[in-house]
């Protein structure tokens, strides 16, 4: 019987509210959020409801008349979803908490026949469901249940019901509320859980993220990498199959705008939207979490925090808008049409539209002109239009784009070829790109997409020489080639035929024929791996050139993206015979070759200017070489390039200043501003030379010159401005960066808002008029009871033409009365507005939201609202949090903060008043408290730094001063030139070939570094050897470890080298001297050492005949006890679990279902022992360190396998614990291939096992205490050890039954003693007795008085819980699979000793 038990145990509550919505429920009024189910297989119920106050929370329980009540109980709260960090919240984005009633223990035979939950001031009850499986479930209100909300909008809607997605489309676009995202999940409408994705065809290239804010493009790195993916080709209909998971390179910053779109990569099927509906739909912020088990390898979650929810949205088949005027090129005249294409292909003009806006990107330099009576178009600059219109009572938006020529593009990073393509008034987009970047080799792609592809019926692709005669042989290109109107024809390298050096490409007609239309772009040479020519030619003069330009497309800093264009505009003669492309750095010195182009008279198409043209693409990922500051055109023949160039400045675009950028009014008198506009340092200010400050008008455009400059080099930069010296119809201040060129970038417009806070609320007419489309408001101030920070919103086209003359913000109550005015804006025409509530704003008695109205001279429109969210500071760190430790400059240095919760960020400055920290981390993992940043070198004087915490949704902390000393002295001792530590003497010695490190201590440092590490209460004594060698020794005298042992009775040695670390306690070094007759005056020689080669291959051989496959270099570990040179006894056992450390490879993968394991070889038989391993990750989640547990010295080593047996099926809930155990070889299948996870355990058959799992020496006992186990049995040495070990006893008539069925409690007491034999301080105090014997109780975990310690230590160390999935009975014997189960769990959950 299919139980829902494992879905509320196994999946996250994130997960399980998606399947909750997805059930059809009846419409009923409700007042909580919240969930309870009684399962028919246990009795048992289940649940949890989410309130604002838990406190008043109670839920009466009925049955058949009788009602029992449940109410708060503070132990039982919970303030965060599961292991998900963030809050629910309500629909107003208020903060949820978690009552969860599951711990009280209601328990029936019958499920409950009635449900209701109470607050103090409302009750409902909660709809009842009973499935199939006579399992029940009660919903509460859930739909109102989700992350923070955040402001978005969908443009699913315009899009055509039942019909895939096409390229280029936008599908949604948000504004996160806190820059912690770097990846999104996008839940796509679906009817009956159908899929609407084909995920067969999806890929990282079909996106696009583009932030509006700074108009760069975000890099996605990652598509469904989470969990779970991986099942929909055997289970289509699992919840992920209309969800998609997008990662991308760095984190969204807070209070951007951001569009998510199908790009031009798209096939155009990879989306299908459902048939004509109305839909819900959301997309979620957060991130992709990573973790490693050695079970089941790497795994990946989303866990997401805010989220904007899309609400009965209108799907509609029929006809699809489209307009005639997409692209268009400078001087390029249109008439601008509508058409509706129906889905049969055919398509009717339309004609009853209105168009009601027409906003410009750059309004002080038009792309277009637009006569509102004959409806015609002129392209006048490059740039971009959208005009905005309605059309059957719906609103659709038309952009269309112009190029000022025929730019290039292609190779993931260049703009579009953009040409009016003759056979249908659309656009053609050409270009030409060398794969190749070795000088003199080309690897031609070219790249073509027309809109007036239903015109043609073809293409043939030609070549001409530098006189535009044909060469060679043409190729013909047919419409099955094209990806969905994209034709890509790549090359081979240097096939061209000699002499090419123009691309031409005639479209054909529908009759196949060759027209006149041609289109033709210009070879290249890349040129980017090939060295700097030497000399120069003073013949040639540097070239004339006009209107270079050249636009980054990659948003990553070193990283270049686009099309270089320009002009010769030469009037004399010149010997050059092609340009070369070089990156120069300031002094125009050359750093890099980029590419070498013939010189032409290539005119394109519509270019404007009557001068030859060209461009050169940079792919996506181009790398900028350091230093580089312009490019420069050089001329060229065969005598060389020209001594002189023509340079020009270049901006590596990359994210501005993270949301550090405002401005406020201090005065707050209507019509009075005293303002300031404030912002932070650039993430790159390499190529900024001064920011420059203007204002702006209605439109956008620039009043007068700049109304100030300021040079670069500041921690904060602010510009102060009064009222007088704004000019009067100035509506914007606008900010941008400035190189050495001239060239300028833009960083931000910010709105001139009026603080008016001291003004009293007005009383108007209220008019019908549009409102916003997106709003947003981020308190920065920190401080209770204050707000400040951005206030951002946008208002819709429509506002444009409304009598709005400005817009008021102010505070309101729940009742929407105003309380108080904050600000008031001017109306700009573009729509878009960016302003700061100041500082340290009081909020006002009963102010609970920020409402905006739009204001006209007779009234004011209905208020778009905002919560109001008083923000607080993160709590400060304190000094004894942060660790510096400054290394001599042979050692990278670290900064370690301790005390921190998982999902705090912590943020490190080199000064007071830098904003832009340095090093910013965050705590990941869900025992995680402390993060460790290593940086090159802090310097080799004493300095301080800056640390700052955010916690939770608080603001960033006050920064804390902490010092840190100087590097200390070099050191000196036994050759090693300043060894690597000061409290020993090291040497190199050469033995044959082999490079080994010689150590040992010097007596007074140990007994010193002993006494300090006990002061502070440290227990390691760490020796340090990070010198790359193929052997390590560590040698102390014996005498010594009393000292040690006397100052810090629980001090471990930790020996430190490039491969692996051996730690080892005094006190185990002092039982080694002990027990083999050991002097004070006798020494101890630890030694680490990697294996020859012909080892390493002869182990590596062995593992494979496992069906295993080594990772890293195994590392042998000796101890050896020393009378002087001579070798007193070599000392390989231990009398408790020792860790031998080994470095992972940094470039290790695991394919799925792979483990890694660890291993001892036994070189005298061959064989491997497995033995247990713990994994440490690094800060990417990826395994770095194996420590590898044994009592004892050995060859150690680690490897991966996998291991799979037919009749385990994927949902068997051992499988993963089978799977594991088998890979390490600890236990075995049959010879058939099955493994028979049903069958019986008898008791010599789980002592085997739990002496295979630990690694054990087996032993011959010459006690021969049970009558029924003989030297010959298979099992007998493994019965004895486990005997000896404490694991198992035998019966009082003295027998040990080895044939016997293992009941549970007799295997959970083995595994119990198992956990005392690895570390004695494992145990049970009287206060943990009482509470896991009553927990028993609760879970019904019935066993005899003997097992009773046993069964509660189990639940202790999670060995037993509810999700161990099978049902516990004292008596039941345990399966093959229940065995792997808690000898995996034993494995992974023992307290393994602290050394």
């Amino acid at each position: 019987m299919t139980s829902w038990k494992p879905i509320f145990q196994k999946i996250s509550l994130a997960l399980f509210v998606i399947f909750i919505l997805q059930i059809s429920l009846p419409t009923v009024s409700y007042a909580f959020s919240g969930f309870f189910g009684y399962s028919a297989q246990d009795g048992k119920l289940r649940g949890y409801v989410y309130v604002k106050d838990p406190t008043k929370v109670k839920v009466d329980v009925m049955q058949n008349g009788s009602v029992t009540s449940i109410t708060y109980d503070g132990d039982k709260v919970k303030e965060s979803n599961f292991y998900n960090p963030y809050y629910w919240y309500d629909d107003l984005n208020q903060k949820l908490k978690n009552v969860n009633i599951t711990p009280f223990g209601y328990i029936s035979s019958t499920a409950p026949t009635k449900i209701v939950a109470s607050d103090g001031l409302t009750s409902q009850e909660f709809t009842k469901v009973v499935d199939v499986n006579g399992d029940v479930r009660y919903f509460g209100d859930n739909t109102r249940l989700g992350y923070y909300r955040i402001t978005g909008k969908q443009y699913l809607a315009a899009l055509d019901a039942n019909h895939a997605i096409a390229p280029y489309s936008d599908l949604v676009s948000f504004t996160p509320a806190s820059t912690d995202s770097n990846a999104i999940q996008l839940d796509l409408p679906k009817v009956d859980n159908q899929s609407v994705i084909d995920f067969t065809k999806l890929a990282v290239s079909d996106f696009k993220l583009r932030d509006d804010t700074t108009g760069n493009s975000l890099t996605i790195t990652n598509i469904n990498r989470i969990s779970g993916y991986e099942q929909l080709v055997q289970h289509p209909n699992i919840y992920l199959n209309s969800i998609v998971t997008l990662e991308t390179s760095e984190f969204m910053i807070k209070d951007h705008s951001y569009t998510l779109s199908l790009s031009s990569s798209s096939s155009g099927n990879e989306l299908k939207l459902p048939v004509e509906g109305i839909y819900s739909f959301d997309l979620t912020l957060g991130y992709v979490k990573g973790q490693y088990t050695v079970e089941k390898g790497n795994e990946y979650f989303f866990e997401g925090h805010n989220a904007t929810y899309f609400d009965n949205v209108q799907l509609r088949s029929g006809p699809q808008l489209k307009s005639n005027a997409e692209y268009m090129a400078v001087g390029q005249e249109i008439d601008f049409k509508l058409f509706n294409k129906f889905a049969d292909g055919s398509s009717e003009e339309a004609t009853n539209y209105e168009i009601f806006a027409l906003v410009y990107s750059n309004p002080a330099q038009k792309a277009i002109s637009f006569d509102s009576t004959t409806k015609k178009i002129t392209a006048l600059n490059q740039g971009a239009a959208t005009f905005a219109l309605k059309y059957n009572g719906a609103t659709y938006a038309f952009t269309v784009t112009v190029s000022a020529l025929n730019v290039g593009g292609g190779g993931g990073g260049g703009g579009p070829v953009l040409v009016p393509g003759t056979g249908g008034g659309g656009y053609f987009q050409f270009s030409f790109e060398d794969q190749d970047l070795t000088r003199g080799q080309i690897h031609p792609k070219i790249s073509w997409a027309t809109s007036s592809e239903p015109n043609y019926s073809g293409y043939e692709l030609t070549f001409s020489d530098i006189n535009k005669a044909a060469i060679g042989q043409s190729r013909s290109v047919t419409k099955q080639e094209a990806i969905n109107n994209q034709y890509k024809v790549d090359i081979p390298t240097n096939t061209l035929p000699s002499g090419a050096v123009f691309v031409n490409l005639f479209p054909k007609d529908l009759s196949g024929q060759i027209g006149s239309e041609v289109y033709t772009t210009q070879i290249y040479d890349n040129t980017s791996n090939s060295p700097i020519l030497p000399g120069g030619n003073s013949t040639i003069p540097a070239p004339v050139l006009r209107d270079v330009s050249f636009k980054d497309q990659d948003t990553k800093i070193g990283t270049l993206a686009g099309t270089i264009l320009w002009y010769d505009a030469s009037t004399e003669p010149s010997p050059a015979t092609s340009y070369s492309l070089y990156f120069v750095d300031a002094n125009n010195a050359k750093l890099k070759p980029i590419a070498e182009i013939p010189k032409t008279n290539l005119r394109r198409i519509f270019q404007g200017v009557d001068l030859p043209s060209y461009e050169v693409i940079f792919p996506s990922g181009y790398p900028m070489p350091s230093g580089a500051q312009r490019i420069g055109i050089y001329g060229k023949n065969e005598q060389g390039e020209s001594s002189q160039g023509t340079y020009f400045g270049f901006w590596d675009i990359t994210a501005g200043t993270l949301g550090n950028d405002y401005f406020e009014d201090a005065d707050n008198r209507a019509g009075h501003i005293n303002g300031t506009l404030r912002w932070a340092p650039m993430l790159n200010e390499a190529n900024i030379v001064s920011y420059v400050v203007q204002f702006l008008g209605t439109l956008f455009e620039p009043l007068g010159t700049p109304f100030a400059k300021l040079n670069k080099g500041q921690q904060q930069y602010s510009v102060s401005m009064q009222g007088d010296q704004i000019p009067a119809n100035a509506k914007l201040i606008e900010l941008r960066a400035r190189n050495a060129d001239g060239q300028e970038l833009l960083v931000g417009r910010y709105t001139i808002a009026d603080n008016v806070l001291g003004e009293v609320p007005s009383s108007t007419f209220v008019e019908q008029l549009p409102g916003m489309i997106q709003t947003r408001n981020t308190d920065l101030d920190g401080e209770a009871g204050e707000i400040g920070g951005d206030v951002y919103f946008f208002a819709d086209f429509s506002t444009v033409n409304t009598p709005i003359s400005r817009y008021d913000v102010y505070f309101t109550n729940d009742q929407l009365k105003k309380i108080k005015p904050i600000l008031s804006l001017p109306r700009n025409n573009v729509g878009e507005y960016h302003t700061s509530i100041p500082m340290n704003t009081q909020i006002p008695d009963g102010a609970t939201k920020l409402a905006i109205y739009g204001v006209t001279p007779t009234g004011e429109s209905l208020p778009t609202i905002m919560n109001l969210e008083d923000r607080i500071y993160s709590p400060s760190l304190l000094l004894t949090q942060i660790n510096i430790t400054n290394n001599k400059s042979d050692k990278e240095d670290s900064i370690t903060i301790t005390g921190l919760q998982e999902y705090d960020v912590v943020s490190v400055y080199r000064d007071a008043n830098s904003i832009n920290p340095f090093l910013t981390g965050s705590v990941l993992g869900q025992n995680a408290s402390s993060i460790t940043f290593i940086v090159p070198q802090l310097g080799t004087e004493a300095g301080s730094l800056y640390v700052a915490l955010q916690r939770n949704n608080g603001t960033r902390s006050l920064k804390v001063k902490k010092d840190y000393d100087k590097e200390p002295a070099p050191a000196g001792g036994g050759g090693g030139g300043g060894g690597p530590a000061e409290s020993f003497k090291w040497d190199i010695v050469n033995q044959n070939g082999n490079i080994r490190i010689t150590s040992s201590v010097d007596a007074v440092q140990l007994k010193k570094l002993a006494e300090e590490q006990a002061k502070s209460g440290n227990r390691e004594i760490t020796i340090d050897v990070k010198t790359n060698a193929d052997g390590y020794d560590f040698q102390i005298t014996a005498g010594l470890l009393e000292e040690v042992t006397s100052k810090q009775k629980e001090a471990v040695l930790v020996f430190n080298t490039t491969v692996g670390t051996a730690r080892i306690p005094f006190a185990l070094l002092q039982e080694a001297v002990d027990a083999n007759g050991g002097t004070d005056a006798m020494s101890l020689k630890i030694s680490v050492d990697g294996l020859r080669v012909a080892e390493q291959q002869a182990l590596e051989k062995t593992i494979a005949t496992i069906g295993g496959s080594s990772v890293g270099k195994a590392l042998s570990y000796e101890l050896t006890l020393m009378d002087s040179n001579k070798t007193v006894a070599n000392i390989d056992t231990f009398s408790e679990f020792v860790g031998h450390v080994i470095l992972l490879p940094k470039d290790l993968k695991l394919n799925p279902g792979e483990k890694l394991n660890g291993a001892v070889w036994d070189t005298s038989t061959n064989t491997l022992i497995s033995v247990p391993m713990s994994i440490t990750l690094d800060k990417e989640g990826k395994p770095a360190i194996a420590t590898l547990w044994r009592k004892g010295n050995s060859i150690y080593t680690v490897y991966k396998a996998k291991k799979q047996f037919a009749d385990v099926q994927n949902d068997y809930f051992a499988k993963a614990d089978i799977e594991s155990l088998a890979a390490s070889g600890v236990i075995q299948g049959f010879e058939d291939g099955s493994f028979r996870a049903e069958a019986s355990v008898t008791r010599a058959e789980f002592a085997t096992l739990l002496v295979r799992g630990l690694g054990l020496k087996t032993i011959n006992s010459a006690l021969k205490d049970f009558t029924d186990v003989n030297d010959k049995d298979w099992f007998s040495q493994a019965v004895y050890t486990a005997v000896g070990a404490g694991f198992i006893h035998g019966y009082e008539d003295g027998t040990f039954r080895p044939t016997q069925s293992i009941t549970h409690q007799e295997a959970v007491t083995m595994i119990s003693n198992a956990l005392k034999f690895i570390n004695a301080t494992t145990k049970l105090n009287e206060s943990e007795r009482t509470k896991y014997v009553q927990r028993m109780k609760e879970l019904s975990l019935q066993v005899d008085e003997w097992a009773s310690d046993a069964t509660a230590l189990a639940l202790k160390l999670n060995i037993l819980n509810v999700s161990i999935g099978f049902s516990f009975g004292k008596d039941a014997a345990t399966t093959r699979g229940q065995t792997a189960v808690l000898l995996n769990k034993l494995l992974q959950n023992a307290a393994w000793p602290a050394n």
